[in-house]
């Protein structure tokens, strides 16, 4: 729908879009390097999730927010580590 001959605010009302999102720009996001790495670390450690991915690339100087490692880690299809339950021996009642 294009309105011709109606300013921009009236039109932004119009339509319930608030000017400031009608002029933004997203930032290009260049992660190929970053989505490389994780990767790579979760080929070498299959038990790990992305939070312990997170934590290694901030140890190697990598800054970068865990939301990114999260949501690159899903962009992947990567799978988080499926917990193993673990037995309790001796919870049964004791017999004298």
């Amino acid at each position: 729908m294009i309105l011709k001959g109606v300013r921009q605010q009236r039109a932004c009302e119009l339509i319930g879009l608030p000017r400031s999102s009608l002029s933004y720009r997203p930032h290009p996001r260049h992660h190929g390097r970053l989505q490389e790495r994780i990767r790579t670390l979760a080929r070498e450690h299959p038990r790990w999730g992305c939070r312990r991915v997170h934590a290694t690339l901030r140890r190697e100087g990598v800054q970068v927010n865990r939301k990114t490692v999260h949501r690159l880690w899903k962009r992947e299809g990567l799978a988080h580590p499926t917990r193993r339950k673990t037995r309790k021996i001796g919870t049964g009642q004791h017999v004298p």
